[in-house]
């Protein structure tokens, strides 16, 4: 609490301002579905289900605008590719070609992969008006930097365990950018619940030693709370 009010005096001084400063603690949870944007090798990938959560804090620099930093735990869950462009030799139509209505014969799953990040972020909100009382709406806006740690790889096939590894191909930071649109609560002076549709996407290509070019991204519902510290 103590570096909170720091920072918030810090940001007063250095805005010029001299009204009395606001900040609040924040933690929150989120969860949606995520994807990758994949350029060459293989199409888009495959939706998967995502979660997140992390804490922060928000600043106010005017009457309606907070700066919001903080950090977060985050997890992209994707599959490789979609498999429209396979062929299996069962489709083959005996003169050198390929029947893709002609059924496979095979069956094939593509493996979940859950890309594992620590992310900090730093985000611009910006309420509609300054009287919409219990009930703020806001845009919200900014840059989150991943770190990236593991990829768990869930198995299609029945009973094998969930495995975990640092995959070397990539990169180790990721810039991602983040824009929301949400609604605060106000329960009490001190105290506000908020929810948030929130869209994350990777800014640059996740791989770095591939001609995979991937651009992973989410769509998740981030639910949280406010605790001002200085009301």
């Amino acid at each position: 609490m103590k570096n909170l009010l720091l920072g918030c005096l810090l940001l007063c001084l250095t805005s010029g301002l001299s009204a009395q400063c606001f900040a609040s603690f924040e933690a929150h949870g989120a969860l949606g579905a995520s994807n990758a944007v994949v350029s060459t090798s293989g199409g888009n990938g495959q939706w998967g289900f995502n979660n997140r959560f992390g804490i922060g804090g928000s600043y106010r620099i005017s009457p309606l605008s907070w700066i919001k930093v903080g950090f977060q735990f985050n997890g992209y869950h994707i599959r490789n590719a979609a498999l429209d462009n396979l062929r299996w030799g069962t489709q083959h139509d005996g003169q050198g070609g390929f029947d893709p209505n002609a059924p496979s014969g095979e069956d094939f799953d593509l493996p979940m992969l859950n890309h594992r990040y620590v992310e900090g972020m730093v985000s611009l909100r910006r309420y509609f008006s300054q009287y919409v009382s219990p009930w703020s709406p806001y845009l919200e806006g900014g840059i989150v930097v991943g770190g990236y740690g593991t990829t768990t790889t869930q198995s299609t096939t029945p009973g094998d365990p969930p495995r975990s590894r640092r995959d070397p191909d990539l990169n180790g930071t990721a810039l991602i950018g983040r824009a929301a649109v949400g609604v605060d609560w106000q329960v009490s002076e001190i105290f506000s619940l908020y929810a948030q549709p929130t869209l994350q996407y990777h800014l640059r290509d996740i791989n770095q030693a591939s001609n995979r070019r991937e651009y992973p991204y989410q769509l998740s519902l981030e639910i949280g709370m406010r605790l001002f510290a200085v009301r």
